[in-house]
């Protein structure tokens, strides 16, 4: 048994261990991660619970960097760890050559560290019962509602806890609380039915707990329902149309945000090349930011040990950054703000997004609808949607509002299918919601594995196309 094997079996810290491993690699650099995950998941039913779960995962995973190659390699045995990051060093030095290129990184200063979200809830089987009678609750209260004949909540509260080391010294602990979930509710009319979905989330499990916030959400989603019942989609054309926060978060995300990874800029995205380029108008500017107060998205510190910091892609309508890992960030020259991240201890890095939203402007939202003469109010729901690198976009939405004039109408629509292009909706946008408009969705992003993130920003005005009815 080795030195460092002995030592984790005489008792001492696991964390000790880890790092006295990583230390000791004759790896150009290396970084060992932990991380712990519980997941409690509830569903009810029309007023019963369908699934209640709690689930708990743990592992750990090593990065080795060899004459210029990446290794990754996981275990879920703790004593394994020192094999786990030989497994990686071998794989790293056995598939250099078939790299195209060196892999070199930008040089950060080690850092030492901690992370956690704002007011963390233990949730234990008191916080569970709560938690199932306030749901329960909600769904009793929203499904008194008239022509409300279904309703289904799905909330998972996901904790997760992370150390991390790196051959450079670098030490970082965090721990991340989040609550993802979703509504659903049908409602019937004579021989007419409906239906709307919505998602919501982010790090607030203690203010879910403590204030009026489910049971609102859930009353809003039903009320919705219930209009959208003996309601048609509206006709297909071009028009102009207020776009409501989460359709304007998607957009963003979607067809800027993607396009601003890195990986994916150098992979011949519109962005590659453009940087001080102007896009879109003065009034536009895009921020991808993990440190967004309880975002959906936030974190302290990435897979690589680096400290997060907000990112501006597009600044007054130019574009002027990309999201980084410190591979891509030796290749752009570019300081790499934290942008590594990892689904789980099984995953390898990749670049993606956290809180990635359109800056506020000035406008109220009577305003916004005010210079609409003929169009729509549209508003999310279950989005479902796509976007390619060159920003053409298909999304669908939850309903709309015919506009007219100026003035809302209070005609409702089933919500169309919206398509265009993202860039051209930059460019066509004549007014920006104020910050008092502004709102952050959670959503899962899917891009080789999965990632929590948020999507946000203040509804705009701007033209789009409705795929309708007719």
């Amino acid at each position: 048994m080795s030195i460092i094997l002995q030592y984790l079996y005489n008792g001492h810290l696991e964390e000790d261990v880890m790092e006295d491993i990583v230390l000791h690699s004759d790896a150009e650099h290396a970084i060992l991660r932990k991380k712990e995950r519980r997941i409690i998941m509830l569903i009810f039913k029309d007023n019963r619970p369908d699934t209640v779960t709690s689930t708990f995962g743990n592992g750990y995973c090593a990065q080795a960097l060899v004459q210029g190659s990446w290794g990754f390699a996981s275990t879920t045995q703790k004593e394994h760890m020192k094999e786990t990051l030989e497994r990686a060093e071998f794989l790293a030095a056995h598939s250099r050559r078939y790299k195209l290129r060196k892999i070199e990184l930008y040089p950060v200063t080690s850092c030492t560290g901690t992370w956690e979200s704002p007011g963390i809830t233990e949730v234990n089987e008191a916080t569970i019962t709560e938690l199932c009678e306030l749901i329960r609750s909600c769904q009793e209260e929203v499904m008194g509602l008239p022509g409300i004949i279904s309703s289904t909540i799905n909330i998972n509260i996901i904790t997760d806890v992370s150390h991390l080391w790196t051959s450079q010294g670098s030490s970082i602990a965090q721990r991340i609380q989040r609550i993802v979930g979703t509504m659903s509710m049908v409602a019937r009319e004579g021989g007419d039915m409906a239906s709307y979905y919505t998602e919501f989330g982010g790090q607030y499990v203690s203010e879910l707990m403590s204030t009026d916030l489910l049971r609102e959400k859930s009353m809003h989603c039903g009320k919705i329902c219930q209009n959208l019942l003996h309601r048609s989609l509206p006709p297909s054309k071009s028009t102009e149309v207020v776009l409501d926060p989460t359709l304007v978060g998607f957009l963003v995300h979607e067809a800027v945000g993607h396009a601003a990874e890195a990986d994916i800029a150098l992979s011949g995205s519109c962005l590659l090349g453009k940087s001080g380029h102007r896009i879109a108008p003065e009034s536009v500017s895009i921020t991808d930011n993990p440190q967004y107060p309880s975002g959906p998205g936030s974190y302290g510190y990435d897979e690589e040990g680096v400290p997060t910091q907000p990112t501006m892609l597009i600044d007054e309508g130019m574009v002027s950054g990309f999201l980084h890992n410190r591979e891509t960030a030796h290749i752009m020259d570019a300081v790499p703000h934290g942008h590594a991240r990892a689904w789980n201890f099984s995953c390898e890095p990749v670049i993606r997004m956290s809180n990635t939203y359109l800056n506020s402007g000035d406008y109220t939202f009577s305003e916004l609808v005010e210079q609409v003469q003929d169009g729509y109010l549209i508003a999310a729901g279950h989005m479902g949607g796509e976007s390619d690198y060159n920003g053409e976009f298909t999304i669908g939405t939850g309903y709309c509002e015919k506009i007219d004039g100026g003035s809302l109408t209070g005609e409702i629509f089933k919500g169309p299918v919206v398509t265009g292009n993202a860039f051209q909706v930059l460019n066509t946008i004549e007014g920006i919601g104020n910050q008092d408009l502004f709102e952050m969705r959670a959503a899962t992003c899917g891009k080789t594995q999965p990632a929590f993130v948020g999507v946000g920003g203040p509804p705009i005005k701007t033209c789009v196309t409705v795929r309708g009815g007719g």
